[in-house]
């Protein structure tokens, strides 16, 4: 994988002078056992719609301070959705949790979109 990220515009962006060889040997990799874990700065004034109790410890939510906290996701380069694979999918009682919010249902009730009180989308789907 290669990142690039210039942390004003394309214009602060320089060309790597030397490209680096990737050697791998797909065939005898493989990956036994792996945790993904993610760390999310919240708002210290703002409520989450999600609760500890319904996500596990996959995530962890750490109260912070910042304006970049708040910021739409569309005008920051920002975390914008979680979504979230569940066993048994209430659409009733996920209407009800989101009603002061915006939030979709297709007509076919496959998957609930909400948005989260700070501004990440959080998508709810059956597995």
């Amino acid at each position: 994988m290669i990142l690039i990220h210039a942390e004003d515009d394309r214009e602060s962006l320089v060309e790597v002078e030397e490209n680096p060889e990737f050697q791998t040997d797909l065939e005898s990799v493989s990956l036994s056992k792996f945790e993904i874990s993610m760390e999310l700065h919240l708002p210290t004034d703002v409520d989450s719609f999600l609760e500890l109790s319904e996500i596990g410890t996959s995530l962890d939510f750490i109260p912070a301070q910042g304006q970049d906290l708040t910021v739409d996701n569309t005008v920051t380069w920002d975390l914008s959705m979680l979504k979230f694979l569940v066993n048994e999918l209430d659409i009733a009682s996920l209407r009800k949790k989101f009603e002061s919010t915006e939030y979709f249902i297709p007509k076919s009730e496959k998957f609930f979109l909400g948005k989260d009180r700070n501004n990440v989308e959080l998508w709810f789907e059956k597995v």
